[in-house]
């Protein structure tokens, strides 16, 4: 599944331009952190979702479909309207640029262009993050050491039984609570 995944993304990547950044893999962890957060209302959720995917329209590539369109920016009318126009040059959008930079006050920024500077141009009209191809060779090498794993340790004590995991299901909610009730026996003996 992960093989095929990849050959689509690199096809992807191989016939748009704003995807070609994307030549290794997407790192889907990291693309898709904020929409599994929780923090987005439905309709800020599916608007990422268009970026990510690569559907969102901006007017100079609109005015190619309509016979007469405009690709003058429909919000300030000041010029050209690119996803790099939308994203970071419009006035109109430059408060909530600045509002979404103070959610993250670690980072340090003087503002929002000192962020797009930082930012390859498929990552900032995108927000898909390519996979890192140095991690992903050593994760290759490192899972193909591995050749022989060992049982996982449990120990039963009565009817509950206790399973010995290294913590790496702590950021998966579904599965820490399968686990948790399997530690603890059926529902009604817990606590």
């Amino acid at each position: 599944m992960a093989a095929v995944q990849r050959d689509d993304i690199r096809n992807v990547a191989s016939r748009r331009r704003d995807f070609a950044h994307l030549v290794h893999s997407l790192d889907s962890w990291a693309t898709t952190k904020l929409l599994r957060s929780g923090q987005l209302s439905p309709a800020e959720a599916g608007a990422l979702q268009t970026f990510i995917g690569g559907g969102a329209i901006p007017q100079a590539l609109a005015a190619k479909c309509a016979a007469g369109g405009s690709r003058c920016c429909p919000h300030c009318g000041l010029a050209e309207e690119t996803l790099e126009h939308r994203l970071w040059q419009c006035p109109v959008w430059d408060a909530a640029r600045e509002a979404a930079l103070l959610l993250e006050p670690s980072l340090g920024l003087a503002g929002p262009q000192a962020l797009r500077a930082l930012l390859p141009q498929g990552v900032a009209l995108t927000g898909t993050l390519p996979l890192n191809r140095e991690l992903a060779d050593a994760r290759s090498r490192a899972e193909a050491a591995v050749t022989n794993i060992p049982e996982q340790l449990l120990v039963f004590v009565g009817n509950a039984t206790t399973v010995w995991t290294d913590g790496a299901c702590q950021m998966s909610p579904p599965l820490g609570s399968i686990l948790v009730a399997g530690s603890l026996g059926p529902p009604g003996r817990w606590g």
